[in-house]
């Protein structure tokens, strides 16, 4: 009988560790070739944010989002390239992360001062609205 309860054990723990393995291991989208959900404007964004931030999170959180805006700053911190783009407001702009797989591309447009339109997943506000897997469309 123990080993019986062994046998099944065994078989759901491994299972268990492929579901997490195959969750932990998932590719992620590829947002060049996806519509964007909404597609905004800065300063628009911002105020949104500003006015009701729970609301604008239920909205956004995890969607694809496409912006138009002026490039202020490109930094590269651990592997990560981080673009930084200007709004209407002082206090916050739009940090994104870039998506590796498409750096060379999207940094032919890294010139500061210049529009560049960009879409990724909107992963919520903390001092700046946060993009990930960000994508150059210009």
């Amino acid at each position: 009988m123990k080993k019986y309860y062994l046998g099944i054990s065994l078989i759901i723990f491994c299972i268990a560790g492929f579901y997490v393995y195959s969750t932990y291991n998932k590719p992620h989208k590829n947002l060049l070739n996806q519509k964007a959900e909404f597609v905004v404007k800065p300063d628009e964004w911002i105020l949104e944010f500003d006015t009701d931030e729970v609301k604008a999170l239920n909205k956004y959180l995890n969607k694809i989002v496409e912006v138009e805006a002026t490039l202020l700053d490109v930094q590269t911190i651990e592997n990560k390239t981080l673009w930084t783009l200007k709004t209407g407001s002082e206090l916050v702009n739009i940090q994104c992360e870039m998506d590796p797989r498409f750096i060379k591309d999207a940094m032919k447009h890294a010139k500061k001062g210049e529009r560049v339109r960009i879409q990724g997943l909107c992963s919520g506000k903390l001092m700046d609205i946060v993009l990930s897997q960000v994508v150059c469309l210009n």
